[in-house]
């Protein structure tokens, strides 16, 4: 969670950015003009003793109400931040996303507004808010909404200008794999209850169904194979850790707490290595070509289902048996 802070700060103060011009105004700018009026009366109290002294109370003058207010709103929105990266799903942690969320800091702007226009006759404020104060937080709320949606143009007009010769971005989809009925492979193969069968992916020739069971990994999780032969069978895998997950053994979450700063192509790939037959999973990473914009892979991580180790590696030197990587062909 460590990699979201300074985003999130970012963000929030960002959406609590009135408090110290507004701060200034009501705090300093008050003592100036005592210290200017108190000035003037020792001057004229020797003509005038009738006069009376300016009053000054520190409790009226400073802007208690709304320190706790712009104070709660940080909170706000430093913790819906830290919620929305951290628990929403793995995203790259980069200080480019910031203008893309700035959407969230436009919303709280509004919130400034309806909190300087609904505390305005229960503070000591009195017509010394200007209109400007606070419509100057629609102004901002405004500006983040346009940058945001601005962001979001450009993305789209990049990637459309731009095909990516040396790497195209495609989806891995079958339309004719074989129809298998779920239930009748786990009875087959005896699997425990809970045992859950995943999309067939095609490899080297068969048709691969993932199995996962979270309550027995070893006895019930591996995969089935399907023959060209029509042939089902059987192979037992530890898969303790997979993108079915919604634990800490998700591989994304996994290789998100490892890479903050990666942007991941695609989706995670299902892969069997030839030699042992041990699990793996693929995820391409990279960054962005221009700003937010673009794709640019880097090379790929491979997580091992049973024990979480992850092996990375670059673009040119990528094993031969990583076949139908979803999300990226060369």
């Amino acid at each position: 969670m460590i990699h979201y802070v300074p985003i999130c700060i970012i963000l929030a103060i960002l959406g609590t950015l009135l408090v110290n011009p507004t701060m200034y105004y009501h705090f300093f700018s008050r003592r100036i003009n005592y210290k200017k009026k108190l000035a003037e009366y020792e001057e004229k109290k020797a003509k005038d003793h009738w006069l009376s002294a300016p009053e000054r109370n520190i409790f009226f003058e400073f802007p208690i109400l709304l320190i706790i207010g712009q104070s709660i709103c940080f909170v706000i929105i430093f913790v819906f931040c830290i919620s929305l990266f951290y628990f929403g799903g793995p995203i790259a942690v980069k200080y480019s996303l910031i203008p893309a969320y700035l959407w969230l800091p436009a919303l709280f702007q509004f919130i400034n507004f309806l909190w300087y226009v609904g505390a305005y006759n229960d503070t000591s404020f009195e017509t010394s808010i200007s209109n400007s104060i606070y419509n100057t937080c629609l102004i901002l709320a405004g500006i983040f909404v346009v940058i945001s949606i601005g962001v979001g143009i450009h993305t789209d007009v990049y990637n459309y200008l731009h095909t990516y010769e040396d790497v195209t971005f495609v989806e891995e989809t079958h339309k004719e794999y074989p129809t298998v009925n779920e239930t009748t492979l786990i009875q087959t193969a005896n699997l425990a209850t809970g045992s859950t069968v995943y999309s067939p992916i095609y490899r080297n020739g068969s048709w691969i169904y993932p199995v996962v069971n979270n309550d027995s990994n070893v006895a019930s999780s591996g995969y089935f194979v399907y023959s060209a032969e029509n042939n089902i069978s059987f192979v037992p895998k530890d898969i303790s850790y997979s993108p079915w997950l919604s634990t800490a053994n998700n591989v994304q979450r996994l290789l998100r707490r490892r890479e903050p700063s990666a942007v991941f192509w695609g989706d995670v790939s299902f892969q069997i290595e030839p030699e042992t037959g041990d699990i793996y999973f693929a995820q391409f990473y990279g960054d962005y070509a221009c700003f937010r914009a673009g794709r640019k892979v880097e090379g790929v991580i491979l997580v091992n289902a049973s024990n979480g180790k992850s092996i990375q590696y670059p673009i040119t030197l990528i094993p031969d048996w990583i076949d139908w990587v979803t999300g990226v062909s060369f």
